[in-house]
């Protein structure tokens, strides 16, 4: 083992230059820092090829060992499907897998690295790493947890059985983690306290990346309230058809010639995400620039298992935001102070009505959002957790290879 220049390899699921989303943000920056720690080398399992710039990017960037592509798998058969319902260990658990040729080439990279860091289970379990005394799990989507949240929203009897299965089926599986992984990673301190706390699971959260000159806000007339992020992710649908709904005719009615801005992949092709004075933007290639124009950024997520990147980018462009709680779900925040919170949906249309009304408190949240970010969400902030995660598991790694 090498302890001054550790090999470590990272295995993933999002190419770290594929389009902009949560989970790619974090794969490229975790993967980013880590390459500070020691010989990194990248390592894609996915269920969808890369486009050309994606792959291209990705290489330029970093050693990438490999890029796999992973293959359709039915659970069929009795003794399958039993297994997938009680068998912790299962690793068919969303309907992938690699050929055998892409599994070896898996296990060979695994065995010459000192550490292998795993972003999410779906990644571990589809990759074949059943046990890796070796690997860190970034488990920054905690499965049952986003399941007993959308337990809480369900629509029907039908859907609240089908939440509750999944959230049985995910918090058995988390039960044997430790014996799978050396050490955890999550996003927040809840979810550290949620998997059972400890010295082996360690609180990396969600970054963005600080803007490369001042953020200065120019507030649009009529005045604008701004979403970001993919409606191809359910809980994002999920909170803007709850916003347009139910808070939007709130709003609507104390301002008039307010407009609803949504940014992201198929926001502008969308069947729901419709009502008056809606902008439906898709992708924007200045996406600072349009968030400059909100008068605030909302994050009306009521369902998920993570913290939401969107709060800290909000934050790293000094855009107010109005929160549900679920939505700033891990960022120890001061509501009222950073950002509004409201989780009843006129409470929430209040919240907005009062940053449309009140410049001076659209400031102040603003600029203390700012701060918060600089101390807590840059990378660079977060770089000690990542270096202290990769020194402990060393560590451990290496006091496991002492005879005793």
């Amino acid at each position: 083992m090498s302890t001054q220049n550790p090999r470590i390899l990272y295995l993933t699921n999002h190419y770290p230059h594929g389009p902009t989303y949560g989970g790619q943000i974090r794969a490229l920056n975790i993967a980013r820092l880590l390459r500070q720690s020691g010989q990194l080398r990248v390592a894609v399992v996915a269920n969808s090829d890369p486009d050309g710039e994606s792959l291209a990017r990705t290489r330029d960037e970093f050693d990438l060992a490999a890029a796999i592509r992973l293959r359709p798998q039915r659970i069929s058969g009795t003794g399958q499907r039993l297994r997938h319902e009680l068998d912790p260990w299962y690793p068919n658990t969303h309907g992938w897998r690699l050929d055998a040729k892409d599994a070896a080439q898996v296990r060979q990279l695994v065995s010459e690295h000192d550490l292998v860091w795993v972003h999410g289970l779906f990644t571990a379990n589809h990759a074949g790493i059943r046990q890796c005394p070796h690997a860190l799990l970034d488990i920054d989507d905690i499965f049952s947890r986003y399941y007993r949240s959308a337990l809480r929203h369900s629509k029907s009897p039908k859907e609240r059985l089908r939440n509750a299965r999944h959230y049985f089926l995910w918090k058995r599986r988390e039960t044997v983690l430790f014996e799978r992984f050396r050490a955890l990673a999550v996003c927040s301190e809840p979810d550290r306290d949620y998997l059972g706390g400890g010295e082996n699971i360690h609180v990396i959260p969600n970054g963005y990346e600080p803007p490369r000159e001042r953020a200065d806000r120019r507030p649009a007339d009529p005045p604008r309230i701004g979403f970001i992020g993919t409606l191809n992710y359910p809980p994002n649908a999920e909170g803007i058809d709850w916003f347009i709904s139910e808070v939007w005719p709130v709003v609507k009615k104390a301002v008039p010639a307010a407009r609803l801005r949504l940014v992201g992949d198929a926001s502008s092709s969308a069947s729901t995400a419709r009502g008056p004075d809606i902008d439906r933007l898709g992708f924007v290639e200045d996406a600072e620039a349009e968030m400059a124009s909100w008068h605030m950024s909302i994050v009306p997520v009521r369902v998920g298992g993570g913290t939401r990147v969107k709060i800290a980018e909000a934050f790293s462009r000094r855009c107010p935001v109005v929160s549900t709680t679920w939505g700033a779900f891990g960022y120890e925040l001061s509501p009222g102070k950073e950002l509004l919170l409201a989780d009843d949906p006129r409470q929430f249309g209040k919240a907005c009505i009062s940053i449309l009304n009140d410049p001076n408190l659209a400031q102040e949240l603003a600029e203390n959002a700012w701060e918060q970010y600089q101390r807590n969400w840059t990378w660079e902030a977060i770089r000690p957790r990542v270096d202290a995660a990769v020194e402990s598991c060393l560590r451990r790694n290496r006091d496991c290879l002492i005879p005793t």
